[in-house]
């Protein structure tokens, strides 16, 4: 799984680095299982006019064949701010995941095969 990080606007230091790297990949890989999914995330502080210095973090997961989930998250420390994302993201992801095999069961393409009647059935 491909793990990419930004911050243009922050520091982060290489433990939050490390932190969010395999709390992320970790947990996604467990459900995605596909050697071919990247993982962008973006932190950054935007500026807050109350006074509390706020952390937010974008996740993004790309997944081959499925749909593109993205989570947003604000909070005050960065720590927080992965742990609240890594959830809501595996929330999504199997959420989709379920949809997907779900729509695959009901779709009607795997019909049993009956056969056909005879005159003397009816």
């Amino acid at each position: 799984m491909e793990f990419n990080l930004r911050a243009p606007s922050t520091q982060i230091d290489n433990s939050d680095k490390d932190y969010a790297r395999k709390k992320l990949t970790n947990a996604l890989g467990k459900v995605v299982g596909s050697t071919s999914a990247r993982v962008d995330v973006e932190i950054s502080s935007p500026s807050q006019s109350s006074g509390k210095p706020l952390t937010k973090v974008d996740v993004h997961v790309f997944i081959p064949r499925a749909k593109k989930q993205v989570v947003n998250v604000e909070a005050e420390e960065l720590r927080e701010c992965i742990d609240l994302a890594t959830d809501k993201i595996m929330r999504a992801v199997k959420r989709d995941r379920n949809r997907r095999r779900d729509k695959l069961r009901h779709s009607g393409e795997f019909k049993i095969a009956t056969s056909p009647l005879d005159e003397d059935d009816i």
